[in-house]
């Protein structure tokens, strides 16, 4: 058992006892709290694999950061442990439970890949459809929650595998045959014996007869199969732990790096498991591994060897989507949740204003992680991308036609692009999960730089918006005239039932208009 308080105000605030197995909640991200352990004193935390040290008076602080959701913590001691879950909430000052919840929905009614993130709090998610981002931590994710079980049910099979008769021709001393095959009365010296006209130097207990035998093995199609799986989670778990080390898992390698050796140690425990199941039986007497339909068919009928194929089979899924979410997979942090939803949110808003249906597109010379688009109905070409590039590089021609930055790379959240024969009128959107005005103002330097460096071909944007979940406490901010005459502003309260979701439609009626009497 472990107990857990915020540090701002510990007068106040009682101590929460979290026991094993359960999930403790009222949490915020950005927030303090204080750990400590009641029946564990020498025992290792871990809270999303990175280890916390504890202080002389028995406690450790943890701060979530920008996440919400659910977030894995483990108690390590010679082997043994308990593990638990502390559920986040967002931070009240931007977003409540109900609106964040609302955001998470509308991006699993558009894409619920966009999700997949890398923050330590997790979310359910289904096993079907596209991997989405990250395939390797997802896999990680299935591979230590349904590893464990899998090779429990299969060690649970070696007491009473499978097996079945099989018929082999071998040779057999004449006097303790009991009965005779078909095929070994063809014997031709048989024969001379049954018709009395043997040698004399042949002794009658000297004869051996090849007869076909019947007796039982375990070298079935369903164990072959089984086995064929067995590997593939060996090999499986070799490629993890090959990512792992080599910070290859995706994110920044200092956020990596303090996870490596928990995660190299979970690995090496499954790695353990799968060679004690391989030196016992039955598979030490499977001749080989192959996945056949016989096997996989053998395996459905089969109660006792479906279960363990399931679940070696779900240990290894990358899928994302599907209309049951029984796995927890680490998400995107809340500030990548907000970015997407606000795309999600700009593409209804475009299709209100401009009175179209956007799809997805191919962008032209413009590398994106998503692009929507449609022509309107005066011609012109409309285009929504979802962090977009903007590498830098030298002037290009205006024929180029290809997106740059003038300083280093940039890649802001949503660029919005109007095209007709004129050329191009472009508009960004960069949504800031941030709150308060000192917070506004230091979010603003993104607005400028984006407004001064980034061109497609020789075209340069129109102005810079950000979008934020909260009100600014700048309200010159949210101006038009102020957007008119600067070229930057700010679309305060753009949330799941606020205001700003009517003033960026107004906002995008009026560059939609600008660029038509261009």
């Amino acid at each position: 058992m472990l107990r857990i308080r915020h540090m701002l105000a510990p007068e106040s605030s009682a101590w929460t006892y979290v026991d094993a197995g359960s999930i403790a909640s009222g949490f915020h991200e950005d927030s303090q709290y204080s750990i400590e352990l009641i029946d564990q004193p020498n025992a290792r935390l871990f809270v999303d694999d990175i280890e916390f040290a504890f202080s002389r008076d028995g406690r450790c602080k943890w701060s979530p950061s920008f996440y919400a959701g659910r977030v894995n913590v483990r108690t390590v001691e010679n082997g043994l442990g308990l593990e638990c879950w502390f559920d986040v909430s967002p931070s009240v000052s931007k977003s409540g439970d109900a609106h964040f919840t609302e955001m998470v929905e509308r991006i699993r009614a558009f894409d619920q890949t966009l999700l997949r993130g890398l923050s330590s709090a997790t979310m359910a998610f289904g096993r079907d459809g596209q991997p989405g981002l990250f395939t390797n931590e997802v896999l990680l994710t299935r591979m230590r929650s349904h590893g464990p079980i899998f090779l429990e049910a299969l060690a649970a099979l070696s007491a009473s595998p499978h097996s079945a008769l099989s018929s082999e021709r071998r040779p057999v001393p004449l006097v303790r045959m009991r009965s005779f095959h078909p095929t070994t009365l063809q014997d031709r010296r048989l024969v001379a014996l049954i018709a009395g006209i043997s040698s004399a130097r042949e002794k009658f207990d000297t004869i051996q007869l090849h007869s076909r035998e019947s007796q039982p093995t375990v070298d079935t199609p369903v164990n072959r199969s089984l086995l064929a799986l067995l590997k593939r989670f060996r090999s499986t778990i070799a490629h993890l732990r090959e990512t792992v080390e080599s910070l290859q898992l995706g994110g920044p390698k200092e956020d990596q790096l303090p996870r490596v050796e928990r995660r190299l140690a979970v690995l090496a425990e499954l790695e353990d498991g799968v060679s004690r199941i391989l030196r016992t039986g039955p598979f030490t007497r499977v001749s080989r591994a192959e996945t056949s339909a016989t096997g996989l068919a053998q395996i459905s009928a089969h109660p006792r060897y479906s279960r363990p194929y399931r679940l070696g089979s779900q240990a290894m899924m990358t899928g994302v989507e599907g209309d049951e979410a029984p796995d927890d997979l680490h998400i995107s942090h809340t500030w990548g949740i907000y970015e997407t939803w606000c795309y999600v949110e700009v593409l209804r808003a475009l299709e209100d204003v401009a009175g179209v249906r956007l799809t997805p597109v191919e962008p032209q010379k413009i590398t994106a992680q998503l692009a929507f688009g449609a022509v309107l109905n005066d011609g012109r070409v409309l285009e929504a991308l979802f962090q977009a590039e903007f590498p830098s590089g030298a002037r290009r021609t205006a024929a180029d036609k290809v997106a740059w930055s003038i300083s280093r790379e940039r890649r802001p959240d949503i660029v919005l692009v109007l095209r007709d024969d004129a050329g191009m009128n472009i508009l960004v959107l960069d949504a800031k999960w941030r709150s308060g005005r000192q917070n506004v103002l230091e979010a603003m330097q993104s607005a400028h730089i984006y407004r001064d460096s980034l061109r497609i071909g020789a075209s340069r944007i129109c102005g810079c918006l950000l979008l934020l979940p909260a009100k600014t406490e700048c309200e010159w901010l949210e101006a038009k005239d102020f957007f008119r005459e600067h070229r930057v502003g700010a679309v305060a309260d753009f949330s799941v039932d606020g205001a700003g979701r009517g003033s960026l439609r107004s906002v995008l009626r009026d560059w939609s208009c600008a660029s038509e009497s261009n």
